[in-house]
């Protein structure tokens, strides 16, 4: 009798332990599926912050800024130069390219300095409301920054009430991203 009251013990003991294991396994599974959905969401927010982002800079199919031009040399030479694949940079979701090395050092250090305004979009479409992809090779500088249009017209258009057109623009280029982040806050609360 006291075999079977042994075994009896140690059959409730392992279920008890069997129970509360898994009780805590289940806590534990919760925890981790609301830190996995948390992680997910954050992470879909990254992601959908980031193609934003990538959205902000005119870049060809390759995911290559202004067409692969360099935009250091816009500054430095005085014109629109091709870059070279060997020389590259990932910055804002897409890749630069530069002529050399020097531009590329420089690039890296100040971006902002020389990449060009309204994320290489042609600036005379940003100061009416619009994202039009610019030529690199239409392009002047104005107070130190890079401007590219569409076509030597929109230059035109953009040069006749050139601070009022800049003005315009970047207006419109803030309230562009401004309705880019309401969409990103909208899209995550459809998620919840």
């Amino acid at each position: 009798m006291s075999f079977t009251k042994y075994l009896t013990g140690v059959f409730f003991l392992i279920m008890v332990f069997s129970i509360a294991s898994f009780a805590q396994d289940k806590d534990m599974m919760k925890k981790d599926t609301k830190g996995k959905e948390m992680m997910d969401n954050k992470m879909m927010k990254d992601d959908m912050m980031q193609s934003d982002m990538m959205m902000e800079i005119n870049k060809n199919m390759d995911g290559v800024a202004i067409n692969g031009y360099d935009p250091v040399s816009y500054f430095t030479d005085g014109k629109a130069e091709m870059g070279m694949s060997s020389y590259s940079y990932k910055w804002m979701g897409a890749t630069w390219q530069f002529t050399n090395e020097d531009h590329l050092n420089k690039f890296k250090e100040n971006p902002e300095k020389y990449s060009p305004q309204f994320g290489g979009y042609c600036a005379y479409a940003a100061c009416i409301n619009k994202m039009v992809p610019a030529d690199p090779t239409v392009w002047m500088m104005e107070n130190g920054k890079l401007y590219l249009n569409v076509n030597g017209d929109a230059q035109k258009l953009f040069k006749k009430d050139l601070d009022g057109n800049i003005k315009k623009a970047e207006e419109n280029w803030e309230s562009m991203h401004k309705k880019n982040e309401n969409m990103m806050d909208d899209k995550m609360d459809m998620k919840k």
